[in-house]
């Protein structure tokens, strides 16, 4: 299994396991899952695309960083409404990048609707692993 792969399937964990807790009243810890979701895909494209391990580190946890770099290398034609995505990640980026959601910190906490961040991270995960399956399919067949 490819490197890029592996990203994302660990992101899918993290996806999974919000879904798991979404409906509950473990609040913090779901958003935090969703956005490490959000960390891992984005982070899953940009290692496909070439990005070597020390530059995926000095992104860190910045989502709007690694959305950013996404949007570069193309990401945006692989996803079918990827504003939702885009709306989800500006809206909860500091308070994931600050670790505001695994901390108690003071102060008004802005994050997205989870119904609107689940669809949101479950079309982009889904269009990533559609792509990697096709790509893996293609090379496979080239053989």
């Amino acid at each position: 299994m490819t490197k890029h792969i592996g990203i994302l399937n660990l992101g899918i964990s993290f996806f999974s396991a919000a879904n798991a807790l979404k409906d509950g009243s473990q609040y913090w810890p779901t958003y935090y899952l969703y956005g490490h979701a959000i960390e891992l895909g984005l982070k899953s494209f940009l290692h496909y695309k070439g990005m070597t391990d020390k530059e995926l580190r000095k992104i860190g946890h910045n989502l709007t960083e690694a959305w950013s770099k996404c949007s570069d290398l193309g990401l945006l034609e692989l996803i079918c409404d990827y504003q939702q995505f885009q709306e989800c990640i500006f809206i909860m980026n500091d308070q994931y990048m600050e670790k505001g959601l695994e901390y108690h910190n003071n102060g008004n906490k802005r994050l997205p609707d989870f119904n609107q961040l689940n669809d949101a991270v479950q079309n982009v995960i889904c269009s990533l692993d559609a792509y990697y399956r096709g790509d893996l399919a293609q090379k496979n067949n080239d053989m």
